[in-house]
Protein backbone atom coordinates (compact mmCIF):
# COMPACT_ATOMS: atom_id res chain seq x y z
CA UNK A 1 0.00 0.00 0.00
CA UNK A 2 1.38 3.53 -0.77
CA UNK A 3 2.69 5.55 2.32
CA UNK A 4 0.53 8.07 1.30
CA UNK A 5 -2.83 5.71 2.20
CA UNK A 6 -1.42 4.32 5.29
CA UNK A 7 -1.96 6.10 8.71
CA UNK A 8 0.36 5.88 11.17
CA UNK A 9 -0.22 5.64 15.09
CA UNK A 10 1.85 8.95 15.48
CA UNK A 11 -0.16 10.86 12.89
CA UNK A 12 -2.53 13.54 14.68
CA UNK A 13 -3.83 15.39 11.31
CA UNK A 14 -6.89 14.13 11.28
CA UNK A 15 -8.04 12.48 14.79
CA UNK A 16 -10.18 14.63 17.07
CA UNK A 17 -12.12 13.66 20.54
CA UNK A 18 -15.04 11.90 19.60
CA UNK A 19 -18.74 12.21 21.50
CA UNK A 20 -20.53 9.74 22.88
CA UNK A 21 -24.24 10.29 21.82
CA UNK A 22 -27.52 9.35 24.15
CA UNK A 23 -28.99 6.07 23.01
CA UNK A 24 -32.10 7.52 21.12
CA UNK A 25 -30.08 9.82 18.92
CA UNK A 26 -27.69 7.43 18.48
CA UNK A 27 -30.47 5.28 17.33
CA UNK A 28 -32.63 7.65 15.73
CA UNK A 29 -28.99 8.65 13.09
CA UNK A 30 -28.58 4.65 12.66
CA UNK A 31 -32.20 3.99 11.71
CA UNK A 32 -31.91 7.03 8.84
CA UNK A 33 -28.69 6.07 7.92
CA UNK A 34 -29.53 2.15 7.30
CA UNK A 35 -33.12 3.25 5.42
CA UNK A 36 -31.04 6.11 3.32
CA UNK A 37 -28.61 3.06 2.34
CA UNK A 38 -31.15 0.30 1.86
CA UNK A 39 -33.38 2.87 -0.52
CA UNK A 40 -30.08 3.73 -2.29
CA UNK A 41 -29.21 -0.09 -2.73
CA UNK A 42 -32.83 -1.07 -4.04
CA UNK A 43 -32.77 2.05 -6.08
CA UNK A 44 -29.65 0.66 -8.02
CA UNK A 45 -30.89 -3.22 -7.76
CA UNK A 46 -34.08 -2.05 -9.69
CA UNK A 47 -31.67 -0.35 -12.43
CA UNK A 48 -29.92 -3.55 -12.12
CA UNK A 49 -32.57 -5.61 -12.67
CA UNK A 50 -34.21 -3.97 -15.42
CA UNK A 51 -31.29 -2.97 -17.18
CA UNK A 52 -30.07 -6.65 -17.43
CA UNK A 53 -34.00 -7.89 -18.79
CA UNK A 54 -33.26 -5.73 -21.64
CA UNK A 55 -29.80 -7.20 -22.04
CA UNK A 56 -30.96 -10.11 -22.07
CA UNK A 57 -33.19 -9.61 -24.66
CA UNK A 58 -31.48 -7.62 -27.17
CA UNK A 59 -27.98 -9.72 -26.35
CA UNK A 60 -30.72 -13.20 -27.66
CA UNK A 61 -31.67 -11.10 -30.69
CA UNK A 62 -28.14 -9.75 -31.37
CA UNK A 63 -27.05 -13.22 -31.31
CA UNK A 64 -29.62 -14.55 -33.83
CA UNK A 65 -29.08 -11.87 -36.14
CA UNK A 66 -25.06 -12.55 -36.65
CA UNK A 67 -25.60 -16.32 -36.53
CA UNK A 68 -28.39 -15.54 -39.42
CA UNK A 69 -25.76 -13.10 -41.44
CA UNK A 70 -22.72 -16.05 -40.18
CA UNK A 71 -25.23 -18.60 -42.43
CA UNK A 72 -26.61 -16.19 -45.01
CA UNK A 73 -22.68 -14.84 -46.08
CA UNK A 74 -20.81 -18.13 -45.69
CA UNK A 75 -23.40 -20.50 -46.97
CA UNK A 76 -25.32 -18.76 -49.70
CA UNK A 77 -22.63 -15.68 -51.44
CA UNK A 78 -19.15 -17.96 -49.88
CA UNK A 79 -17.86 -14.99 -48.19
CA UNK A 80 -15.86 -16.06 -45.18
CA UNK A 81 -14.98 -12.65 -43.77
CA UNK A 82 -18.21 -11.13 -44.05
CA UNK A 83 -19.75 -14.21 -41.96
CA UNK A 84 -16.44 -13.72 -39.49
CA UNK A 85 -17.63 -9.96 -39.29
CA UNK A 86 -21.65 -10.78 -38.52
CA UNK A 87 -20.47 -13.11 -35.82
CA UNK A 88 -17.66 -10.63 -33.93
CA UNK A 89 -20.57 -8.19 -33.66
CA UNK A 90 -22.79 -10.51 -32.81
CA UNK A 91 -20.75 -11.44 -29.81
CA UNK A 92 -19.84 -7.63 -28.76
CA UNK A 93 -23.13 -6.83 -28.86
CA UNK A 94 -23.77 -8.68 -25.66
CA UNK A 95 -20.38 -8.07 -23.90
CA UNK A 96 -21.02 -4.52 -24.19
CA UNK A 97 -24.94 -4.64 -22.65
CA UNK A 98 -23.38 -6.93 -20.11
CA UNK A 99 -20.86 -4.18 -19.58
CA UNK A 100 -23.95 -1.42 -19.74
CA UNK A 101 -26.20 -3.58 -17.15
CA UNK A 102 -23.26 -3.58 -14.36
CA UNK A 103 -23.64 0.32 -14.47
CA UNK A 104 -25.23 0.49 -11.54
CA UNK A 105 -24.02 -2.02 -9.06
CA UNK A 106 -20.12 -0.16 -10.27
CA UNK A 107 -22.02 2.84 -9.19
CA UNK A 108 -23.63 1.56 -5.87
CA UNK A 109 -19.93 -0.01 -4.90
CA UNK A 110 -18.01 3.73 -5.41
CA UNK A 111 -20.80 5.67 -4.37
CA UNK A 112 -21.92 4.04 -1.23
CA UNK A 113 -18.45 5.10 0.94
CA UNK A 114 -19.06 8.35 -0.30
CA UNK A 115 -22.51 8.37 0.59
CA UNK A 116 -23.04 6.77 3.65
CA UNK A 117 -19.78 5.77 5.58
CA UNK A 118 -19.24 9.06 6.56
CA UNK A 119 -22.35 9.55 8.11
CA UNK A 120 -22.50 6.30 9.98
CA UNK A 121 -18.49 7.97 11.16
CA UNK A 122 -20.29 11.01 12.31
CA UNK A 123 -22.86 9.10 14.36
CA UNK A 124 -20.54 7.04 16.11
CA UNK A 125 -19.26 9.69 18.21
CA UNK A 126 -17.47 12.02 15.20
CA UNK A 127 -14.95 9.59 13.96
CA UNK A 128 -13.69 10.67 10.59
CA UNK A 129 -13.66 8.11 7.47
CA UNK A 130 -10.87 7.87 5.26
CA UNK A 131 -12.21 4.82 2.14
CA UNK A 132 -8.41 4.72 0.57
CA UNK A 133 -6.48 4.39 3.75
CA UNK A 134 -5.70 1.49 6.65
CA UNK A 135 -3.72 1.27 9.46
CA UNK A 136 0.03 0.66 8.48
CA UNK A 137 1.06 -2.45 8.10
CA UNK A 138 4.39 -1.83 10.29
CA UNK A 139 1.95 -1.02 13.01
CA UNK A 140 -0.14 -4.34 12.57
CA UNK A 141 3.19 -6.51 12.09
CA UNK A 142 4.40 -4.90 15.62
CA UNK A 143 1.20 -5.56 17.42
CA UNK A 144 2.22 -9.20 18.15
CA UNK A 145 -1.65 -10.16 17.43
CA UNK A 146 -1.78 -11.11 14.20
CA UNK A 147 -0.80 -14.17 12.99
CA UNK A 148 2.20 -13.89 9.73
CA UNK A 149 1.29 -12.99 6.66
CA UNK A 150 2.67 -11.99 3.28
CA UNK A 151 0.80 -9.74 1.88
CA UNK A 152 -1.46 -6.76 3.36
CA UNK A 153 -4.02 -4.68 1.97
CA UNK A 154 -5.89 -2.15 4.65
CA UNK A 155 -8.39 0.26 3.46
CA UNK A 156 -11.76 1.56 5.06
CA UNK A 157 -10.14 3.43 8.00
CA UNK A 158 -12.09 5.13 11.09
CA UNK A 159 -10.17 7.37 13.30
CA UNK A 160 -10.81 9.22 16.30
CA UNK A 161 -9.91 9.74 19.98
CA UNK A 162 -11.82 8.99 22.92
CA UNK A 163 -10.32 10.34 26.46
CA UNK A 164 -6.89 10.98 24.86
CA UNK A 165 -6.58 7.38 23.67
CA UNK A 166 -6.05 7.35 19.66
CA UNK A 167 -8.86 4.63 17.94
CA UNK A 168 -8.22 3.68 14.61
CA UNK A 169 -10.22 0.83 12.74
CA UNK A 170 -9.68 -0.63 9.56
CA UNK A 171 -10.80 -3.41 7.16
CA UNK A 172 -7.55 -5.05 6.78
CA UNK A 173 -6.80 -8.57 4.24
CA UNK A 174 -3.79 -10.57 5.16
CA UNK A 175 -2.90 -13.85 3.04
CA UNK A 176 -0.53 -15.80 3.75
CA UNK A 177 1.25 -17.43 0.55
CA UNK A 178 1.13 -20.83 0.35
CA UNK A 179 3.96 -23.09 -0.69
CA UNK A 180 4.00 -26.80 -1.86
CA UNK A 181 6.33 -28.90 -0.79
CA UNK A 182 7.14 -32.93 -2.89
Amino acid sequence: MPDSQVIALDSDEHIKEIRPAEDAVFTRQIEEITKRAEDFRMEKMRRYSGRTGVSLIVGMLAMLAGASGFGWYFLMEGHLPKALGCIVIALAVPAWLHYWAGGPIRTYQQEFKTKFMPDLAKALGGLRFFPKRGISENLVRRSGIIPAFDDYRAEDCFMGRYGGVKIILSEARLSLKKTTRF
